[in-house]
């Protein structure tokens, strides 16, 4: 087991990671690595590094270039971090991991994620088919016209909502302003609602017009983060079939802008932002 080991702190528009490089490390260095009480030391930001989880780069068991493992900061398991994989991804391409990297493929829980490097160095990320069976997600809502919806009841006030998978469950509540929510309140309290038996992502979705939406996100296993990749992808394809959007819209999350477009009903939706480096270092494990 190696005791000394570097991290790589990078972002993705204000959600951020410590990222590992797993690829030499033996079995008992990864497993520390997983560990619940070590994600939350390193995670918390007065006492470890500081993030909204870990990145663990790991050596593939599909045709693919690498796998990724995201833990969560409360040392929790997440399918998939769109975020994340941007992160990962950039990762890979400044430390020239890939001989070709303007496409990568990225064994995740949820399936193998294509990515490639726009000219301006955006990076477009495959998310994948949205998942709209409820037994898919998972949730108790029921399936109208194509989407899973719902109503939750919180003193004695209503909101209609949405739930959407994209390899991770995602709940959106459509509401008329970010003042009329406690996201402190309603995040936490819906997480866990019985209607979603593996939690969920909560978001908050305010809408500017067909082309642009605002979000708060309330992130199942680490709480208010500035960003959510897959939670983006979810709000794009919930406000379309709701018809608020069209099928490609700017998501404004407080963190920066993701663009997110779902081209048919059939198809993929497709996520393009930013992913930044920030600074490297050792930790004793």
């Amino acid at each position: 087991m190696q005791n000394i080991i570097p991290f790589f702190k990078y972002t993705g528009i204000g959600n951020d990671f410590v990222i590992f490089n797993c690829l030499e490390f033996d079995d008992k260095t990864i497993e520390s690595l997983e560990n619940k009480s070590f994600a939350k030391r390193i995670c918390n930001r007065h006492f470890g590094i500081g993030s909204d989880g870990i990145l663990l780069l790991r050596n593939p068991t599909t045709n693919s270039h690498y796998r990724m493992s995201v833990i969560n900061s409360d040392g929790t398991h997440a399918e998939m971090c769109g975020n994340g994989i941007r992160c990962l991804a950039k990762y890979i391409i400044d430390y020239g991991l890939c001989e070709d990297n303007s496409e990568l493929v990225i064994e995740t829980s949820s399936g193998l994620k294509s990515i490639s490097v726009n000219p301006d160095k955006q990076i477009t990320v495959d998310m994948g088919k949205p998942y709209l069976d409820p037994v898919n997600i998972p949730t108790l809502f029921a399936q109208i016209n194509g989407l899973p919806q719902g109503e939750l009841i919180f003193n004695g006030k209503s909101y209609k909502a949405a739930a959407v998978g994209m390899g991770n469950p995602h709940l959106v509540i459509p509401i008329p302003n970010f003042e009329s929510i406690d996201l402190t309140v309603l995040g936490p309290l819906f997480e866990v609602h019985s209607a979603f038996p593996s939690k969920t992502n909560v978001h908050f979705v305010q809408i500017t017009d067909k082309n642009q939406v605002k979000v708060k996100v309330w992130e199942r296993g680490s709480g208010p983060t500035l960003a959510c990749g897959t939670g983006a992808c979810a709000t794009l394809v919930a406000c379309y079939l709701l018809g608020l959007t069209e099928n490609s819209s700017n998501i404004i999350l407080p963190g920066g802008k993701l663009f997110v477009s779902w081209p048919t009903i059939d198809s993929a939706v497709q996520m393009t932002g930013s992913a930044e480096y920030l600074f490297r270092g050792e930790i004793n494990l």
